[in-house]
């Protein structure tokens, strides 16, 4: 009987020491949380013999999730209250992120503030979005919404404001709104890079010789590796000294002076081609 007291207080103290360290991994190491999920998920789909079952079932909170990975924010981070496991990405691309500043309405054809060729930018800027979206990387969307009395573009309440409708931001990404043209002032962004380690940004927007200047200078200040997808850019035309300065001559002076001391600056091609 003796023997038997004293098996049973082995076992229940080892039991209690695995489920400590189990815990202490699972508060510790999100990447073993995510892990321990995905292995979770996949052996219930083997053992119950369901292919497609339906996700909800499957799905963590939102809170304990984004706690536990890192993927908080105080911004508004889109979507339900719950964040599925698979959909965090547990590589070193994990600490990258794409930034997409200032693709609003009031940008385009019959907007209050049109630019050169906004299309062509746009049509990059959705490229580079889809493969961030399949590879389950951050996205932040920025939105400039203009608080100047005299605002004749992006003022508050308008169609012009919004976001372009094909980058509409989808559930689990970042959405800031900014009030001026460097992306990091009086906003949660640096919060939202610190909390989540990321120390990457792939930047792309308009315009390239305000917000865009702007937001990958300052990244130089909180040591921010900067990939600027030029083609994803563009501006307007300039007036200096009764002087029109075309956008291209503008947007092309503006990359040249970004490129290798804030930036690595390539077209989204090359960046794609390189993934």
């Amino acid at each position: 009987m003796g023997v038997f007291f004293t098996f049973m207080s082995l076992y229940l103290t080892s039991s209690s020491l695995f489920f400590v360290f189990l815990i202490f991994l699972l508060y510790y190491s999100p990447k073993f949380l995510m892990t321990f999920l995905k292995l979770f998920k996949i052996k219930l789909k083997e053992k119950i013999g369901v292919s497609n079952m339906e996700e909800e079932k499957f799905a963590i909170t939102r809170r304990e999730a984004l706690k536990l990975a890192g993927i908080g924010g105080t911004a508004l981070l889109l979507g339900t209250d719950k964040i599925q496991a698979d959909t965090i990405n547990t590589s070193e691309d994990k600490y990258k992120a794409l930034l997409i500043i200032d693709v609003q309405n009031d940008y385009f054809e019959g907007g209050k503030c049109e630019l050169f060729e906004p299309l062509k930018a746009l049509a990059n800027i959705e490229k580079v979005l889809g493969k961030f979206r399949e590879e389950k990387l951050p996205i932040i969307n920025i939105q400039h919404i203009n608080i100047s009395p005299k605002a004749t573009f992006f003022v508050p309440n308008t169609y012009g404001v919004e976001i372009h409708k094909n980058l509409t931001p989808k559930i689990g990404e970042f959405h800031i709104t900014k009030n001026y043209p460097n992306s990091f002032l009086k906003t949660e962004l640096l919060d939202i890079l610190n909390k989540n380690n990321i120390n990457e940004l792939v930047v792309c927007g308009m315009m390239s010789h305000m917000c865009i200047d702007t937001t990958v200078r300052a990244c130089m200040d909180y040591k921010i590796k900067v990939t600027l997808l030029e083609d994803t850019c563009t501006t307007k035309d300039l007036v200096f000294e009764n002087k029109t300065i075309l956008a291209t001559t503008v947007h092309k002076t503006f990359m040249a002076s970004l490129n290798g001391m804030f930036a690595n600056v390539i077209k989204t091609d090359e960046f794609i081609l390189e993934r």
